[in-house]
Order: structure tokens, then sequence, then C-alpha cells
């Protein structure tokens, strides 16, 4: 069977199908996708040093993102991969 996507989990719950409890439960079944990372994404520094920015919420220690956290790391991810690039040649590293 295959897996919901975070997409349509996230339309079932705007329509009040689910609760992020019940997609929590889902998601420790293995019914419904999680989130997605994206590739690692590097930037150099003034001296040219690699370095990778990061982005977390401390704390959240295996509790699901609500809507507004979601939200949040969508649009950072986006910003991240706009000023930061993928290394392809990791001799670089």
């Amino acid at each position: 069977m295959a897996k919901i996507s975070q997409k349509d989990t996230q339309a079932l719950i705007d329509a009040g199908a689910l609760t992020t409890d019940d997609v929590a439960k889902l998601q420790t079944e293995g019914l419904v996708a999680t989130r997605k990372t994206s590739k690692k994404r590097f930037m150099k520094t003034k001296t040219g040093t690699w370095v990778s920015p990061q982005f977390y919420f401390q704390g959240l220690k295996g509790q699901t993102y609500s809507k507004k956290m979601a939200d949040l790391k969508t649009k950072i991810d986006t910003l991240i991969e706009e000023f930061a690039t993928i290394k392809t040649n990791t001799k670089e590293r």
C-alpha cells in the first residue's frame, strides 16, 4: 500500500477529516509520509571555508510539527536553496 503524501495529509487536516494526533499515529504506523529533507547545501565564508546552514526546533524530541512549524521550515528551506549551493566535488570539503 502506498503512503499518503504530506500534501494530501495537510489537505485532510485542513478539511477537518484528520487531526495532527491522527497524523502522528498514522506516521508511526508507516501509512503517512513524513516530511522529506532536501540535499545538504553549503556556503563559503569570507575566508573560503565551506559551511552548511542549519535550522531546527530545539526541544522537539520526537514531537510532530504543527502547521506553522511546517510552513516556517518550508520557507527557511526555500531561502537556503536560494542562497546556498549543493557541492558536487567532495574534494572541496
